[in-house]
């Protein structure tokens, strides 16, 4: 009888520690925060939502952050930037996950976007500010701002080498140089 008892509450008790793996925001958030937690993002954006989503989860948002000792901000209005379409968070709420200052540093490029000329080549540094300051790689960024501006760079044409060809007074010395001090191979 005892045996069969144990049998009986043990599924009940595993279910009610396995995590409901149907919360898909708080899964993500759970990452976010512990990417933010390890240094592995310096600030992390949980995915844009509806607000009453946001709403609902900030209770579970603020006890994951608590867990992994990180900050949270909520963004209901959140900057258009050549990093992202505009349409993604037209309407939604966005969550920052951070530590330290990031959110300072956050709300200095949101003010310096606000009061920047609408012109291509400061937009693009703008999101590139943005872009590090998530933690972005440079491939990364430019992917970004290739699906949302005009910008391309050598790798949007599938280029895969560069050849340059240099011409020098003295040629031993710029062979000494390339070779020796910036480590060069010498191709023929």
């Amino acid at each position: 009888m005892r045996r069969f008892i144990i049998l009986l509450i043990a599924p009940v008790i595993f279910l009610g520690c396995v995590t409901n793996g149907d919360n898909k925001p708080l899964i993500a958030f759970d990452v976010y925060c512990e990417m933010v937690a390890n240094d592995a993002k310096p600030l992390a954006l949980h995915y844009p939502m509806e607000p009453e989503e946001v709403d609902g989860l900030w209770k579970e948002f603020t006890g994951i952050a608590e867990k992994y000792d990180v900050q949270l901000h909520r963004e209901d209005d959140f900057p258009v930037s050549a990093l992202f379409p505009a349409e993604a968070t037209q309407g939604k709420s966005v969550v920052f996950i951070y530590r330290g200052d990031r959110l300072k540093q956050y709300e200095q490029w949101k003010s310096d976007l606000q009061n920047a000329e609408d012109y291509p080549k400061e937009q693009e540094a703008l999101a590139r500010r943005f872009g590090r300051l998530l933690g972005y790689s440079s491939q990364g960024i430019n992917d970004l701002l290739s699906e949302n501006t005009a910008y391309r760079s050598l790798a949007s044409f599938e280029v895969e080498k560069q050849l340059t060809h240099l011409y020098y007074e003295n040629l031993p010395e710029a062979i000494d140089f390339y070779s020796r001090v910036i480590g060069f191979d010498q191709l023929d």
